[in-house]
Protein backbone atom coordinates (compact mmCIF):
# COMPACT_ATOMS: atom_id res chain seq x y z
CA UNK A 1 0.00 0.00 0.00
CA UNK A 2 3.05 2.22 1.25
CA UNK A 3 4.32 1.48 -2.51
CA UNK A 4 1.54 2.30 -4.32
CA UNK A 5 0.98 5.65 -2.90
CA UNK A 6 4.20 6.82 -3.65
CA UNK A 7 4.13 5.58 -6.88
CA UNK A 8 0.40 7.81 -7.19
CA UNK A 9 2.20 11.14 -5.74
CA UNK A 10 5.53 10.29 -8.24
CA UNK A 11 2.95 10.05 -10.61
CA UNK A 12 1.33 13.47 -9.77
CA UNK A 13 4.30 15.47 -8.88
CA UNK A 14 5.54 14.44 -12.61
CA UNK A 15 2.48 14.95 -14.05
CA UNK A 16 1.76 18.53 -12.67
CA UNK A 17 5.43 19.14 -13.53
CA UNK A 18 4.99 18.47 -17.18
CA UNK A 19 1.34 20.36 -17.06
CA UNK A 20 3.53 23.59 -15.86
CA UNK A 21 3.91 26.67 -17.63
CA UNK A 22 7.61 26.42 -19.07
CA UNK A 23 10.20 28.49 -18.12
CA UNK A 24 11.25 31.50 -20.19
CA UNK A 25 14.90 30.20 -22.17
CA UNK A 26 17.03 32.54 -20.33
CA UNK A 27 15.53 31.39 -16.95
CA UNK A 28 17.64 28.72 -15.32
CA UNK A 29 17.11 27.12 -11.90
CA UNK A 30 20.31 25.94 -9.73
CA UNK A 31 20.69 24.54 -6.10
CA UNK A 32 22.21 27.06 -3.96
CA UNK A 33 24.43 26.10 -0.91
CA UNK A 34 25.40 29.42 -0.62
CA UNK A 35 22.11 30.30 1.04
CA UNK A 36 21.98 27.85 3.05
CA UNK A 37 25.19 28.95 4.15
CA UNK A 38 23.46 32.65 4.96
CA UNK A 39 20.67 31.02 6.54
CA UNK A 40 23.06 28.96 8.70
CA UNK A 41 24.91 32.77 9.40
CA UNK A 42 21.75 33.81 11.06
CA UNK A 43 20.81 30.35 12.63
CA UNK A 44 24.18 30.51 14.82
CA UNK A 45 24.00 34.94 15.28
CA UNK A 46 20.69 33.89 17.21
CA UNK A 47 22.40 30.65 19.15
CA UNK A 48 20.30 28.22 17.07
CA UNK A 49 22.35 25.05 15.55
CA UNK A 50 23.23 25.28 11.91
CA UNK A 51 21.02 22.90 9.76
CA UNK A 52 22.47 20.45 7.24
CA UNK A 53 21.53 19.68 3.96
CA UNK A 54 19.22 16.58 2.58
CA UNK A 55 19.42 15.17 -1.05
CA UNK A 56 15.73 14.65 -1.33
CA UNK A 57 15.26 18.01 0.23
CA UNK A 58 17.23 19.95 -2.35
CA UNK A 59 15.30 18.38 -5.21
CA UNK A 60 12.24 19.61 -3.68
CA UNK A 61 13.93 22.88 -2.97
CA UNK A 62 14.80 22.34 -7.55
CA UNK A 63 11.12 21.68 -8.17
CA UNK A 64 9.52 24.47 -6.29
CA UNK A 65 12.08 27.18 -7.30
CA UNK A 66 10.39 27.22 -11.34
CA UNK A 67 7.11 27.28 -9.58
CA UNK A 68 7.79 30.47 -7.41
CA UNK A 69 8.74 31.82 -10.78
CA UNK A 70 5.53 30.86 -12.67
CA UNK A 71 3.70 32.23 -9.63
CA UNK A 72 6.13 35.43 -9.06
CA UNK A 73 3.40 38.10 -8.34
CA UNK A 74 1.47 36.14 -6.23
CA UNK A 75 3.68 32.98 -4.35
CA UNK A 76 1.20 32.20 -1.68
CA UNK A 77 -0.81 30.27 -4.87
CA UNK A 78 3.28 28.75 -5.49
CA UNK A 79 3.15 26.66 -2.00
CA UNK A 80 0.09 24.81 -3.16
CA UNK A 81 1.50 21.29 -3.95
CA UNK A 82 4.17 21.36 -1.42
CA UNK A 83 3.63 18.32 0.89
CA UNK A 84 2.97 16.01 -2.08
CA UNK A 85 6.37 17.54 -3.53
CA UNK A 86 8.28 16.28 0.08
CA UNK A 87 6.47 13.29 -0.14
CA UNK A 88 6.92 12.30 -3.78
CA UNK A 89 10.42 12.82 -2.84
CA UNK A 90 10.89 10.28 -0.46
CA UNK A 91 11.82 12.52 2.66
CA UNK A 92 10.55 11.04 5.61
CA UNK A 93 11.14 14.09 7.99
CA UNK A 94 8.48 14.33 11.22
CA UNK A 95 8.41 18.17 10.19
CA UNK A 96 8.33 20.21 6.99
CA UNK A 97 8.11 23.72 6.02
CA UNK A 98 8.91 26.03 2.89
CA UNK A 99 9.72 29.88 2.06
CA UNK A 100 10.15 31.32 -1.18
CA UNK A 101 11.63 34.89 -2.15
CA UNK A 102 11.35 37.05 -5.06
CA UNK A 103 13.23 39.71 -5.76
CA UNK A 104 16.55 41.32 -8.47
CA UNK A 105 19.04 38.40 -9.19
CA UNK A 106 21.66 40.78 -7.58
CA UNK A 107 20.67 40.41 -4.11
CA UNK A 108 22.97 38.67 -2.05
CA UNK A 109 22.47 35.22 -0.33
CA UNK A 110 22.68 37.38 2.83
CA UNK A 111 19.82 39.76 1.63
CA UNK A 112 17.22 37.46 0.75
CA UNK A 113 17.48 35.60 4.46
CA UNK A 114 17.39 38.81 6.05
CA UNK A 115 14.52 39.71 3.89
CA UNK A 116 12.86 36.56 4.89
CA UNK A 117 13.47 37.12 8.35
CA UNK A 118 11.28 40.17 8.48
CA UNK A 119 8.55 37.79 7.86
CA UNK A 120 7.12 36.10 10.90
CA UNK A 121 6.01 32.91 9.09
CA UNK A 122 8.99 32.72 6.80
CA UNK A 123 11.07 33.07 10.34
CA UNK A 124 9.38 30.68 12.39
CA UNK A 125 10.71 28.04 9.15
CA UNK A 126 13.55 29.41 9.13
CA UNK A 127 14.87 29.68 12.36
CA UNK A 128 12.83 26.66 13.67
CA UNK A 129 14.42 24.74 16.30
CA UNK A 130 12.81 21.68 14.81
CA UNK A 131 14.50 22.34 11.69
CA UNK A 132 17.87 20.04 11.20
CA UNK A 133 18.34 19.83 7.52
CA UNK A 134 17.19 22.38 4.66
CA UNK A 135 18.13 22.87 0.69
CA UNK A 136 17.64 26.06 -1.24
CA UNK A 137 17.39 26.70 -5.23
CA UNK A 138 16.71 29.62 -7.24
CA UNK A 139 15.20 29.93 -10.93
CA UNK A 140 16.96 33.07 -12.44
CA UNK A 141 17.76 35.14 -15.41
CA UNK A 142 20.01 38.32 -15.30
CA UNK A 143 17.40 39.97 -13.97
CA UNK A 144 14.79 38.57 -11.55
CA UNK A 145 14.98 35.27 -9.09
CA UNK A 146 12.91 33.11 -7.61
CA UNK A 147 14.27 31.47 -4.37
CA UNK A 148 12.52 28.27 -2.63
CA UNK A 149 13.94 26.84 0.71
CA UNK A 150 12.52 23.61 1.80
CA UNK A 151 13.53 22.79 5.26
CA UNK A 152 12.55 19.76 7.95
CA UNK A 153 13.49 17.35 10.55
CA UNK A 154 15.24 13.82 10.34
Amino acid sequence: MAYLKQAVLAGLTLGLAACATPLPADVATRSRPDILAALNEARAKANLPTVGSDSRLDTVARGRAPKAWTNRDNLKAAHAGFGASVEGSGFSGRWTGEAYWAGPTSDSPAEIIAYLLKSPPHRAILMSTRANVCAAASSANKRDMTVAIACGRL
